[in-house]
């Protein structure tokens, strides 16, 4: 049972990162480094811009990507959140609390990656 979970976590991050992540890492100069696309649509295979504008999925998947032992698949996840800037824009601010911090210290909990503190 924890392998049929653990493909199907894979299936979702692989269809994020080829829908989301390569389309919006064509865009990453252009929108100063955010990635423009924060939410898949994924009968259509497209992306929609949603309030944090930031990745926030990229952010909440990270203790899912660890918990599901997708070792590989997080590290690229912590590389390009790690990447990506403070954003410059307006956001709002409840949906970036619980989305990226949050994210960020769910995944801190689970791994202990001191990477996700600076």
């Amino acid at each position: 049972q924890y392998h049929a979970i653990q493909s199907s976590i894979k299936h979702a991050w692989d269809g994020y990162q080829t829908t989301i992540l390569t389309t919006s890492s064509l865009h990453l100069h252009t929108f100063f480094g955010i990635l423009p696309l924060d939410t898949l649509k994924p009968l259509t295979r497209t992306g929609k811009t949603a309030y944090v504008f930031s990745g926030a999925t990229l952010f909440d998947s990270l203790d899912t990507l660890y918990l599901a032992g997708l070792h590989t698949e997080y590290e690229s996840a912590v590389t390009l959140a790690l990447s990506l800037p403070l954003p410059f824009h307006p956001t709002k601010t409840f949906e970036y609390s619980i989305r990226i911090l949050g994210g960020l210290l769910g995944a801190y909990t689970v791994s202990g990656d001191e990477r996700l503190l600076s």
